[in-house]
Formats: C-alpha cells, structure tokens, sequence
C-alpha cells in the first residue's frame, strides 16, 4: 500500500514539473524566486525532473505489483 501510495505521489509530482514553470513550483520541489536576473530560468519548465519522478512511480509501481502479487505456495501437509 504505501509503494503504491509513493507512486501516486511522484506521478503528481512529475504532473507538477511538466505543467508548472519554476516560478509557480513549491519550495520542495525547486522554487525559483525572479529578482530580474533570471528571468528564463524562471520561466522555464522542468521536463527533466518529469521525467525522472515518472520513470520512479514506475519502479514503484512495479515494486508494489511484485510485493503485493506475490505469494509464497502453501506448505504441503501429505509430505510432512
């Protein structure tokens, strides 16, 4: 549950990288305040950081399928 729950986090985050400019983003996430010097890189998106949160919510993703889906065989009680 909480892999999965990880996964959808860093699939909002990776939404929030992609939409946002640097100027809109939360201070956790890399906030670019404009004093008049960087205006580009305040305007800018990050599609990298998209990236990347997305290709992690996936390993998460696969992660939990893996962890939750998977189940040991029942011991066998004829052969005891």
């Amino acid at each position: 549950m909480a892999l999965t729950l990880v996964g959808v986090l860093l699939l909002v985050v990776a939404a929030v990288y992609v939409t946002e400019p640097a100027r809109s983003l939360p201070g956790v996430l890399g906030h670019i305040k404009f004093n008049g010097h960087n205006l580009r890189r305040a305007n800018a998106r990050r599609p990298l950081h998209g990236v990347a949160a997305f290709i992690v919510a996936v390993v998460f993703f696969v992660l939990a399928y893996f962890t939750y889906s998977w189940k040991s065989a029942p011991p066998d009680a004829g052969n005891a």
